[in-house]
């Protein structure tokens, strides 16, 4: 049956990557002066969230209870001279125009601490915030406790499950692999944790995060020297083999849309990859151009 999960207190500033957030979640740092902002982050912004949340059980999977959420960023340049609901409908694509016309028009999105209206025009050095009521995450999947593989005194070895970002990025912060360590008490919620590389939301495996600055860096220099090698398990439906069976016998017509048959023997895949959910990261093929 559901239950209920209080959570450690957390930090009320989170750092944040990923542009998929209602207004965006990214650094909370700034770019050092004169050096511009990473990719795909803004210089200065920041997602502010509440000291706790409750998690609930349902069935396996892992749902954190609604709950208020500001976001909070500075004009991009890019972002100059366009209107204030074009910026939010454009750029952060996780909510429809609508929501954004209706949050800016109740007050829910200020510019600078004030109320605007949907048609102010950004300027250089403006600061949009927006309040996310009652912001819900996407559920993930639960099967217990994170297992820690290794510890050391600069170094934490674990066990991610599928669908858990590593850190909160997008509509994921308390859903996150991170912040779970922290609640179940792995670690102390004011302890930090530096990711070393990528293992994607939905990929399972071993992570290797970092108690330090200097071991996040001795770590990522490793792999980017390739002294760590990653192996990857890929479970498929159907038999490859068939298709290269059917090649060879000539049944190009029994072959799946989008496959076909060289004359090396080869199979070829030509497609699309469409996008089925923005928000949870699911995509799928198709042999055909997909529709707008």
């Amino acid at each position: 049956p559901p239950h209920s999960i209080p959570s450690q207190p957390m930090a009320k500033r989170q750092s944040t990557a990923g542009e998929e957030g209602a207004v965006q979640q990214a650094a909370s740092q700034s770019a050092p002066a004169g050096q511009p902002a990473k990719r795909g982050r803004v210089a200065g912004a920041a997602a502010t969230g509440p000291e706790h949340v409750t998690y609930r059980l349902v069935d396996g999977l892992r749902h954190v209870e609604p709950y208020d959420f500001d976001f909070t960023t500075h004009v991009k340049q890019r972002w100059i001279g366009r209107s204030l609901l074009e910026v939010c409908a454009c750029e952060f694509v996780a909510f429809p125009r609508e929501y954004y016309e209706a949050s800016i028009e109740a007050g829910r999105v200020t510019v600078d601490g004030q109320q605007v209206k949907t048609g102010h025009i950004l300027r250089d050095g403006e600061r949009i915030v927006h309040r996310a009521v009652r912001c819900r995450e996407n559920p993930v999947l639960d099967r217990g406790p994170i297992q820690v593989v290794a510890e050391t005194e600069e170094l934490l070895v674990v066990s991610k499950p599928s669908s858990l970002p590593i850190h909160p990025c997008g509509s994921y912060r308390f859903n996150s692999l991170i912040a779970l360590l922290r609640q179940q008490g792995t670690v102390e919620g004011s302890a930090a944790l530096h990711t070393t590389h990528r293992l994607d939301r939905l990929t399972s495996g071993l992570v290797i995060l970092a108690k330090t600055k200097p071991a996040a860096r001795r770590v990522g220099a490793w792999f980017a020297g390739n002294q760590i090698r990653k192996t990857y398990l890929a479970r498929v439906r159907g038999s490859f083999g068939d298709l290269v069976e059917r090649a060879r016998l000539g049944a190009s017509a029994e072959l799946p849309a989008g496959v076909k048959s060289t004359d090396s023997g080869r199979l070829r895949v030509e497609g699309f990859i469409r996008c089925i959910d923005r928000k949870v990261g699911k995509y799928e093929f198709c042999a055909e151009t997909p529709g707008e």
